[in-house]
């Protein structure tokens, strides 16, 4: 049988935070067995999934695009011209 990480036995291995990992394990990002339900979540990291998903590609995700507060004003500014004339 393969052995089973609690959050606070797998956080360090990983080197992040506890926070981060729960974070983390919440977004799926990580796999996990939720063996808890509402606040209580008690996680369970499988080794040999822990393992697989370690060797897995990294996915690369769409990362949001931010526009910067001067492309916004730049926006506004042209829409006041278009109203003024």
């Amino acid at each position: 049988m393969n052995r089973q990480f609690t959050p606070k036995e797998l956080a360090p291995l990983l080197k992040i935070s506890l926070a981060q990992l729960c974070r983390l394990t919440k977004a799926g990002k990580i796999p996990a067995k939720d063996l808890g339900f509402g606040k209580n979540h008690c996680w369970r990291y499988d080794e040999a999934r822990l393992e697989q998903w370690l060797s897995e590609e990294p996915r690369k995700e769409a990362s949001p695009k931010r526009r910067n507060r001067n492309s916004m004003l730049e926006g506004k500014s042209e829409n006041r011209d278009r109203v003024t004339q």
